[in-house]
Formats: C-alpha cells, structure tokens, sequence
C-alpha cells in the first residue's frame, strides 16, 4: 500500500524538522539563561560531540533563548494541526 506524503495528505507548505531545546522554568533569572545558553554553545563546539552528531546524521545549530521561545510560539499551532488531521489526540 503506497504512502501519501503530507501535500497528497491534504497538508501543504509544510517542511519537516527535528529541533530540541533545553527549557528553563518560567521566571528563571536571564542572567542564568545566559550562562546556560553560553556553556551549550561551547559544548556543541566540542570535537567529540561535533563526531556523535555526525554520527547520528544530525547538523547542530545553536540558537538564541529568544529563537527558541518564537519556534515554540509559531509551530506549536503548526504541529496541532498535524496531529489533529492524523486524529493524533493527547492522552
């Protein structure tokens, strides 16, 4: 049985990405966020995770805590509609 992709699926305009976050609770000083966000970008550009990336066939990209917060805000909506068109509702 062939597979519809997500145009033939009646979901248009829609690019397929994996991005993961670390999130602070609410509140959680900036100056904080700051030094977290900071020590990760340095991590990232460590060689032997730069390797296990690879290796999971993964391109990291460090961001900003503000672009973060505005990829949740956009495609949470965007992934509701997703789910809901899969009938995918929440336990």
């Amino acid at each position: 049985m062939p597979i519809q992709t997500m145009a033939e699926s009646g979901i248009k305009g829609t690019i397929a990405q994996v991005w993961w976050a670390l999130l602070a609770p609410r509140g959680t000083p900036p100056a904080v966020v700051s030094r977290i966000n900071s020590d990760i970008a340095q991590i990232m550009k460590g060689a032997d995770v730069i390797e296990r990336f690879a290796d999971l066939g993964v391109t990291p990209l460090h961001s900003t805590p503000e672009r973060i917060t505005e990829l949740i805000r956009v495609e949470t909506p965007a992934i509701g509609k997703v789910l809901k068109a899969a009938g995918i509702e929440p336990e």
